[in-house]
């Protein structure tokens, strides 16, 4: 892999975790005790469904690093 591409890789993959760390933040502030159980719920979701696809983005990354290596 060309040193840009692994620049630019690697970029994404800050951007990955910085999401993922966002993410875990708004799973705990959905357990906030001034929520109503229903907004505590959406949030979760909310979180659960972004964790999902967070994880589905880091895995193509993955997969598209592994294929310029060869």
């Amino acid at each position: 892999m060309t040193n840009v591409l692994s620049i630019k890789t690697g970029d994404i993959l800050d951007l990955i975790n910085t999401a993922q760390y966002l993410n875990e933040a708004l799973h705990m502030a959905a357990s906030d005790s001034g929520l109503t159980q229903p907004a505590t719920n959406a949030l979760q979701a909310l979180s659960g469904e972004i964790d999902n696809k967070l994880r589905i983005i880091e895995d193509r990354l993955n997969e598209v690093r592994e294929q310029i290596a060869d």
